[in-house]
């Protein structure tokens, strides 16, 4: 009998402290269960407008309270022409600067910088204008190719004042044969250039990579060490022949009917060419075989591009 009172009593005892200990502990738990706060970022302007050869650098600020990544989209063919300083970040106040290169081309152009917080994005617009065509371009040109754009070539009035608007339009030049001119500097602002011949000018360094119009390059009897032509997808006529190559990429230039890359030196006694064909399936019109350079024997080699 007073075993079972005892009983009672202890399990009416502990019932209310197990109760308070429940009750307590929900209480921990809440107090330590804190939700956390939405990802927000703060920012005054999303849309920023730059020179195209002046004034082409712009500060974008702006606050979050978490981390945040930075990544840029291109409108159009044409990309990695903006530079984005940063590319990740954390809480607080934040700048990035974004710098483009000079836009030499027939449009203005684009491009979008999503700045990823949390699981929120904000997008960013930059624009940038077109070369305007009063701007004076003079320091670019390489002395020696602008004074023969003048006197041999008569495309230009001036060599000494030589605005985007005088090149801009010009379709064909020829400087070959016309003693040592060593550089092209400044053919990068003939925009709407389809014919360049330049061989046997003891050319050194060729950059065609803003002339995509081109569609024959004769590049022959120079010092070329290297020539990247993946933007000229129109190309139809390619002779870089007897230049200092140790290999070519041709894969994007499926426009292609003529190329001749004989008497470069390759490498090791080989010539490889990557291309959208492999050995088995040479064009007509195109280079095969092998021959001699600097008294060693070089052979071709199509390679296919993955």
């Amino acid at each position: 009998m007073h075993s079972s009172r005892k009983n009672r009593l202890a399990c009416g005892i502990i019932v209310p402290a197990l109760s308070v200990c429940l009750l307590a502990g929900c209480a921990k738990d809440e107090e330590n269960h804190i939700t956390p706060e939405p990802p927000v970022l703060n920012i005054d302007k999303t849309e920023f407008t730059l020179g195209a050869a002046k004034d082409m650098s712009a500060t974008i600020t702006f606050d979050t309270n978490v981390d945040w990544t930075a990544s840029v989209t291109y409108e159009g063919e044409r990309t990695g022409w903006l530079d984005v300083s940063s590319e990740r970040g954390g809480s607080g106040d934040n700048t990035i600067t974004v710098t483009a290169e000079r836009n030499i081309s027939t449009s203005p152009r684009t491009a979008c910088i999503d700045i990823g917080y949390g699981t929120e994005t904000r997008r960013i617009t930059i624009l940038q204008e077109l070369m305007d065509a009063s701007l004076n371009i003079t320091e670019h040109f390489y002395p020696t190719f602008a004074k023969r754009l003048k006197s041999w070539c008569n495309v230009i009035d001036d060599e000494n004042n030589i605005t985007f608007g005088d090149v801009a339009s010009i379709t064909e030049i020829d400087v070959s044969h016309l003693g040592y001119l060593e550089s092209l500097g400044g053919i990068e602002y003939l925009i709407s250039l389809k014919k360049l011949e330049c061989y046997d000018t003891h050319v050194v360094n060729i950059d065609v990579s803003n002339n995509t119009a081109l569609t024959y390059l004769d590049c022959s009897y120079n010092y070329i060490e290297d020539i990247d032509i993946s933007r000229n997808t129109a190309l139809t006529h390619f002779d870089c022949s007897d230049n200092d190559l140790t290999s070519l990429d041709i894969s994007r230039n499926t426009a292609l009917t003529y190329f001749n890359c004989s008497g470069n030196p390759g490498k090791s006694g080989k010539f490889t060419v990557t291309a959208w064909f492999g050995n088995d399936a040479v064009p007509e019109d195109f280079t095969t075989g092998s021959w001699n350079s600097n008294g060693q024997t070089v052979e071709i080699e199509y390679v296919k591009a993955e």
